[in-house]
């Protein structure tokens, strides 16, 4: 296992969402005097359960990941001292860069947690040996591993898109299971086509993601399974995630809103096609690529095409409420550039030779 990608990249997302949204940068003279005010103000009187939860779960990875990292060349308990003090130490100076943001609060509560979240990891790291880790790993997710590292690197980038997709679905999307919302509130259906192309231009939008993730589960589970089944309980577990969100937000009497007629339309077309399609496109990579291509173009065209409802509109003023800004500014950035990944993903593969083996 590669440590060290895996490190920075879940250290890349844990700034990101400390720093979001990267706006307002004040004078860098204020560091000083901000660093004194920090320690100054002390632990703070007011709190919600949810600052403490995400602050305390947001560093146990980095402190498991980095401890384990560092066991290759230090034994268990010296690696998770370093891996602690380490990350602590990052984010005191990660709360001390946020005194240059008008949008952030630094505090020491947040660093403790964040301490006490590295050090759980660490903590981890040590009870569970990196070696029965791995073979766990290989043993339980062979479906992921091959023989042929060409192989094992397309399973594992097609179920890496998968999970992404699956993240994006958590934001509130103006169309249900679509992606790709280049062009936010500047809807062009509303002063080109009318808003009663709006339900048809859903229901393509939701049948097309359909579609697309059904033709990319077809590599994870082999030329001669049907990918109809998997693709129904993932949309299944899409729309029990979204309807959790919704519920949260605007309460149980509101959690399928969201679920138009035209989304539910659209998800029957979608699963239909797909029960066709997948069948023509079973033995031959390259043509799945290239209708996932074709299909990628016609979702972005459509989701940026359709008018936001006024559920949406309502979904989002209450999201905006929420303790959610930076989860929301990863899950929307995650919405967007997702189809630009599957794009740039499906055009490797087509370069690659060996293509037609995924």
């Amino acid at each position: 296992m590669k440590f060290r990608y895996w490190l920075v990249t879940y250290f890349l997302c844990v700034a990101y969402a400390s720093f979001y949204p990267f706006v307002g940068w004040r004078d860098p003279s204020l560091l000083m005097p901000g660093l004194l005010d920090l320690f100054a103000s002390g632990l703070p009187r007011y709190w919600t359960g949810f600052d403490v939860i995400a602050n305390v779960l947001a560093y146990v990875p980095l402190g498991l990941i980095l401890s384990w990292g560092l066991q290759i060349r230090y034994v268990a308990w010296i690696a998770g001292l370093v891996a602690t003090f380490g990350l602590s130490l990052v984010s005191i100076q990660i709360e001390w860069l946020q005194v240059l943001l008008p949008g952030r609060v630094p505090s020491l509560l947040d660093w403790t947690l964040n301490s006490l979240g590295a050090a759980s990891g660490a903590l981890m790291a040590g009870l569970a040996e990196r070696e029965k880790v791995e073979d766990w790993i290989s043993g339980h997710l062979r479906f992921l591993f091959d023989r042929d590292a060409p192989f094992q690197a397309a399973r594992f980038w097609h179920l890496a898109l998968l999970v992404l997709w699956l993240l994006a679905q958590l934001a509130p999307q103006a169309i249900a299971f679509a992606v790709g919302d280049v062009l936010g509130e500047n809807r062009i259906v509303e002063t080109t086509l009318g808003q009663a192309y709006g339900p048809l231009l859903e229901a393509g939008a939701t049948a097309l993601s359909v579609l697309i993730i059904g033709l990319m589960l077809q590599p994870l589970l082999g030329s001669m399974v049907s990918p109809l089944a998997p693709t129904i309980a993932l949309f299944a577990f899409a729309t029990l995630a979204k309807a959790a969100v919704a519920a949260w937000l605007l309460g149980a009497s509101a959690a399928f809103g969201w679920f138009s007629a035209a989304a539910q339309g659209g998800l029957l077309v979608g699963l239909s096609a797909l029960s066709v399609v997948s069948m023509a496109t079973r033995y031959a990579s390259p043509r799945r690529i290239w209708l996932i291509l074709l299909c990628l173009m016609g979702l972005v065209l459509l989701f940026n095409l359709a008018p936001e409802s006024d559920y949406h509109r309502t979904l989002m003023l209450a999201w905006g409420q929420k303790p959610l800004r930076a989860i929301e500014g990863l899950l929307n950035w995650i919405g967007i550039f997702w189809p630009g990944l599957v794009l740039l993903y499906c055009l490797r593969q087509l370069y690659n030779k060996r293509s037609r083996y995924t």
